[in-house]
């Protein structure tokens, strides 16, 4: 009887083990996709349209300097393009090997080399600026285009994290009524244990008394 509860309890426990490590494997691969892709592409987002608002205020600066050029002007002009060439050059660092935006990163460098070029000249002729804010337009509508889808591959990836997680919210529920189920039979198993062993004990108790009684009874 002792063997058959030992066996069963072995074999509960193992039930335990193994549960236990399914769970936990889950788990780890679940919250590790989503640390991977979410964080990757919000940031992504946010960085590009940084750039755009650079490259917003560099449009609205030169073409204030060219309808009515001024120095004040033509410094926003320097001021804004440096800003957006220091946010490029970061960009690229960060997204040189992306294949949505790998291909952009070079005309975005024309286009704003192109203006530095032009500024370099004290005096650039009004077509030569006019030619580098309509290169400038072109790569901040397509750098606009990129944003938005990368904004919806981000809301895609959101939604597909959030039917995730409620796969492994459920699995963790069915898991912890599993562990809580094992508990309960371990304590069964326990208990029973327990009760065999007093039986057994009593037993025991049972036949030496009566072994005694019986010698004492021969000594008569």
């Amino acid at each position: 009887m002792i063997a058959l509860w030992l066996f069963r309890y072995v074999v509960v426990a193992l039930g335990v083990v193994v549960a236990t490590l399914f769970g936990v494997s889950r788990l780890w691969h679940d919250i590790t996709r989503i640390e991977e892709e979410l964080p990757q592409n919000s940031m992504k987002e946010r960085d590009f349209t940084t750039l755009l608002l650079d490259l917003d205020r560099l449009t609205t600066a030169l073409t204030l300097d060219i309808s009515v050029p001024s120095p004040e002007h033509r410094e926003a002009v320097v001021f804004a393009l440096d800003a957006a060439i220091v946010r490029q050059r970061d960009n690229k660092a960060l997204y040189a090997v992306d294949e949505h935006i790998g291909p952009l990163h070079e005309r975005i460098e024309t286009a704003l080399s192109g203006l530095d070029a032009a500024l370099r000249d004290p005096s650039p002729p009004p077509a030569r600026l006019q030619d580098s804010l309509e290169a400038v337009t072109q790569v901040r509508t397509e750098i606009r285009h990129n944003t938005d889808a990368v904004f919806q591959i981000s809301m895609a990836q959101v939604s597909a994290q959030r039917s995730d997680l409620k796969d492994l919210q459920r699995t963790m529920s069915v898991l912890i009524v599993l562990f809580g189920g094992l508990g309960l039979v371990l304590v069964v198993l326990s208990l029973g244990q327990q009760g065999s062993i007093q039986t057994l004990r009593k037993r025991d108790r049972e036949l030496f008394t009566a072994k005694s009684k019986a010698e004492a009874d021969s000594r008569l």
